[in-house]
């Protein structure tokens, strides 16, 4: 749940107050990243919940769609770059989403919603200032995060290191002269 500046599990609700463990928040700076455990207990005054923005990432759904920029030169071979990073997410995700898109899109389907759900990892291109960013795209569990972006990083790097890749897919990254 993330209410006001606060995101993290209900713990405790009480007439006046709700009190939550804190995990670290998606959306601003924090002790720990990745939605986390910080170990703090948060307890705020339940008005806020009355007058703010309630967000429950696993209500309904226990599934969050998540993205991992991969920079590479725009000198590369962007068509190649784009063709590898989504082979590797889908060896990686592939046959781990098929599930959980279809329940989406079963969501989807019962608001009245369009259900072109993907079902499986898609690797999009978007400029920067000096390089391109593949970006990746895939649903994994809502507690899962951390640990699928940092397989896939690590099986990106390590098909990205291969010699068939030397000076077609050149890395990158953000650097001041």
């Amino acid at each position: 749940q993330l209410v006001g500046d606060v995101f993290g599990d209900v713990y405790q609700i009480d007439f006046l107050t709700t009190t939550v463990w804190e995990i670290g928040s998606p959306y601003q700076a924090g002790y720990v990243n990745a939605e986390q455990p910080t170990g703090r207990m948060v307890t705020f005054p339940n008005n806020e919940i009355l007058t703010g923005t309630v967000i429950n990432l696993t209500g309904d759904f226990p599934y969050v769609w998540d993205e991992l920029p991969v920079s590479v030169a725009n000198e590369s071979d962007l068509v190649l770059s784009l063709q590898v990073v989504e082979k590797v997410a889908q060896e990686l995700l592939g046959s781990y989403m098929i599930e959980p898109a279809e329940q989406y899109g079963r969501l989807m389907r019962e608001a009245g919603l369009p259900e072109n759900i993907a079902n499986k990892p898609q690797a999009f291109l978007s400029p920067e200032d000096s390089w391109s960013n593949l970006n990746i795209r895939y649903l994994v569990g809502a507690r899962e995060r951390r640990k699928w972006k940092s397989e896939l990083t690590l099986r990106i790097a390590q098909e990205l290191n291969k010699p068939e890749y030397l000076n077609k897919i050149i890395p990158v990254y953000p650097r001041q002269q």
